[in-house]
């Protein structure tokens, strides 16, 4: 496995993957260093040109830096074939957890056609209804929080509340069902959020999983959510290749 680094705007990228013959698609994994790298290690063995990004950590200045490396990953994608081989009408937005997979969702949202597909995992959606933040998600927000209030910030920080009239790209969700942080009805509110603006999103739930995506590993089956990751990523990808070309 070899690794390169790319300056891209305020992020920086870190690539993981093998050398290939062909352009393949290319996955920007959002999360906690040590976490985001066994999950961009872990798609790069399934063939995957993986990436993580390092960003600010607050918003809305995360949100923009992970726009500004999905962007430059299609830009240069092509420039970079020999080292990357990255196809750039196949770009795939990964997020992990209440802080990352927030970032995820209102990154794969974004009005510009930088990412193709986007998964979320124990990510919130919509924080009204009652839903409060954890706290470091409310650390995450405190400037926005300082500036608009409290239920004007978490309208903005709320994916579902700023999908706008074109159809967003696909999305796969993956939550457990005993998670105390990101309760699982997020996840199906968010569901029907995408479906509602003429986009798909797919649920997969992790029986006994809590918030901790690190720790369903240790369930059972645990094979089976994982290749039912790869098996709708590859599925997806492949729709959205042939459609394009």
């Amino acid at each position: 496995m070899t690794s390169g680094v790319l300056l891209a705007a305020a992020a920086s990228l870190t690539f993981y993957g093998a050398p290939a013959r062909a352009p393949r698609p290319a996955v920007l994994v959002v999360g906690e260093k040590g976490t985001s790298a066994a999950w961009a290690k872990l798609l790069a063995s399934a063939g995957y040109a993986a990436f993580t990004a390092a960003y600010r950590d607050s918003y809305p200045a995360a949100v923009d830096d992970i726009i500004a490396a999905t962007a430059t990953l299609r830009r240069r994608g092509q420039q970079q074939q020999q080292q990357w081989q990255v196809d750039p009408h196949r770009v795939v937005l990964l997020g992990e957890g209440a802080r990352q997979g927030l970032i995820a969702n209102l990154a794969g949202i974004a009005p510009a056609d930088h990412v193709q597909v986007v998964i979320a995992a124990a990510a919130p959606s919509d924080w009204r209804g009652g839903i409060s933040p954890p706290a470091s998600l409310r650390d995450f927000l405190a400037r926005l929080l300082a500036a608009r209030g409290w239920e004007s910030a978490l309208a903005e920080a709320s994916p579902a509340m700023r999908l706008g009239a074109d159809p967003p790209p696909p999305f796969l969700l993956i939550d457990g069902d005993r998670d105390a942080v990101v309760p699982l009805g997020q996840g199906t509110q968010w569901q029907s959020a995408p479906q509602s603006a003429g986009g798909k999103c797919n649920l997969i739930v992790i029986p006994g999983g809590g918030h901790e995506a690190s720790e369903w590993r240790s369930l059972t089956p645990r094979r089976a959510w994982e290749a039912e990751r790869l098996e709708w990523l590859g599925t997806v990808l492949g729709a959205r290749r042939a459609k394009r070309d």
